[in-house]
């Protein structure tokens, strides 16, 4: 059943008349187990912490609803487990990690990093219930300081996917780490609102001209730590399907032969690619007509529940380098997560405070989309027909595309040598037509693709 949506107001002070908040559409904002979205969001290995989270004692996570615990026995064996023990409920949070496994505190059942029951030792010696009794887990992979889960059916068990941006030459993945406020640890950057806000916040290129330039003043810095200028210019939108997602692009002129197209890819079902702002002004060689730059982050937004999300990046780093301070600490950056002071956020808000203020789910019926969102309404009946798909048995294109295969990416800042155009409203037209048919050459092209020469460029 479609959500009923709010009243469209027509008239000043009709806020009488506005007062009821319709129902969030919970066939794409819902995650927990069972439901349409979290039933395809579970078709996908997904990150759930960094590697460095887990260390001599296990760790209590939730994530998609599910209560888990992560841990890694003395093997190097990776565990994500159901919290509780199946004996008693007692949680594996405090049990002690051992060779071969984890021990719950309360009566010492041991469990293997697949669920495998290995110990009952209250049990008489000649008891088969462990052998006919094995406690929940998952699959797990450590890839690149991030732990990733696969949580769907077990026998739809995708192969890992293999990114094109993971192997590009010269370079090398690190976690996108956050510091806490409180100084309590590392962890991946936690929200409290749904997941599908952080997506929204992906495909919005728009949002970027004022909330991160006009509104808080400049946000974002190229790779010499300046401040992007040029980030504030209007630009002209485009939004193209990708076979694996959403292309979107924010198309930029910023001098008479220069155009910059502002391009973060959506992936399926929840993850985003996207580069750093190129240093400008740009100076073209004799022959050059075109410069891609490498994506520098490929995101996921993870749901905890319904309410709590976490985002989980890889940052794509030239060999020999660590991650740029700059842009690991950048006013973007920190305008990303939590802990700054009240009247900070409102003098100078980010994505954190454009998310987490949506109410914990954002209530679409409310909303009123323009061209602007073209993006949203791109993926977000995208998302509804894949959740049907899966309720019909079907399975989403995307998913035999992705699994174990390279995976294609077309995320990344792009500058073009386009002539001016005489007129204004020309120029804009040679701008979105531009960006359109770079996103449609990329797809055949493939940019980020290794031994592609556009992967070694960056300036």
């Amino acid at each position: 059943m479609p959500v009923k949506k709010a009243p469209f107001l027509t008239k000043p002070y009709s806020g009488y008349l506005h007062r009821d908040v319709p129902e969030d559409d919970k066939e794409l904002t819902r995650v927990g187990p069972g439901t349409p979205m979290g039933e395809y969001l579970r078709r996908f290995w997904q990150p759930l912490l960094l590697s460095e989270q887990i260390a001599d004692l296990p760790v209590a996570i939730t994530r998609f609803g599910e209560e888990l615990v992560a841990f890694r026995d003395g093997d190097g064996h990776i565990g994500i487990v159901e919290a509780h023990c199946p004996h008693r409920g007692t949680s594996l949070e405090y049990g002690k990690v051992e060779q071969r496994g984890i021990r719950c505190c309360y009566h010492g059942w041991l469990f293997g990093a697949d669920g495998t029951i290995l110990e009952t030792p209250g049990e008489p010696e000649d008891s088969t219930l462990k052998d006919r009794l094995c406690h929940g887990a998952y699959p797990a992979i450590e890839y690149c300081g991030l732990v990733f889960a696969y949580m769907g059916p077990p026998e739809e068990t995708p192969e890992f996917p293999n990114f094109d941006i993971f192997s590009a030459p010269g370079h090398h993945l690190e976690p996108g780490v956050h510091l806490m406020p409180t100084g309590d640890g590392i962890v991946p950057n936690p929200k409290p609102c749904n997941w599908m806000h952080v997506v929204d916040n992906l495909l919005d290129p728009v949002h970027e001209e004022f909330l991160h330039a006009t509104i808080s003043g400049i946000q974002f810095v190229d790779k010499s730590g300046a401040p992007i200028e040029e980030l504030a210019i209007n630009g002209e939108l485009g939004f193209v399907e990708s076979p694996t997602g959403v292309i979107t692009m924010d198309v930029r002129r910023v001098s008479a032969d220069t155009v910059w197209v502002r391009n973060i890819e959506y992936v399926w079902p929840n993850a985003g690619v996207l580069g750093a702002p190129p240093t400008l002004p740009y100076e073209w060689g004799p022959d050059e007509e075109e410069f891609h730059d490498l994506p520098t982050t490929i995101m996921w937004a993870v749901p905890v529940d319904d309410y709590n999300c976490v985002e989980i990046d890889f940052y794509i780093v030239p060999d020999g380098g660590k991650v740029p301070p700059e842009r690991r600490f950048s006013l973007a950056q920190r305008a990303n997560r939590g802990g700054r002071e009240y009247d900070e956020m409102q003098r100078g808000p980010g994505d954190f405070e454009a998310m987490i203020s949506q109410r914990p789910i954002s209530v679409h019926a409310l909303e009123h989309l323009g061209v602007e969102d073209r993006g949203i309404t791109m993926y977000r009946k995208g998302l509804r027909s894949r959740v049907r798909m899966l309720k019909n048995g079907e399975t989403p294109p995307e998913i035999g595309v992705m699994a174990g295969k390279m995976v294609n990416t077309y995320g990344g800042d792009t500058l073009l040598k386009v002539p001016e155009a005489e007129t204004r409203d020309e120029d804009r037209k040679l701008l979105k037509q531009v960006g359109v048919d770079m996103a449609k050459r990329y797809m055949q092209e493939l940019p980020n693709h290794p031994g592609n020469g556009a992967t070694n460029k960056s300036r």
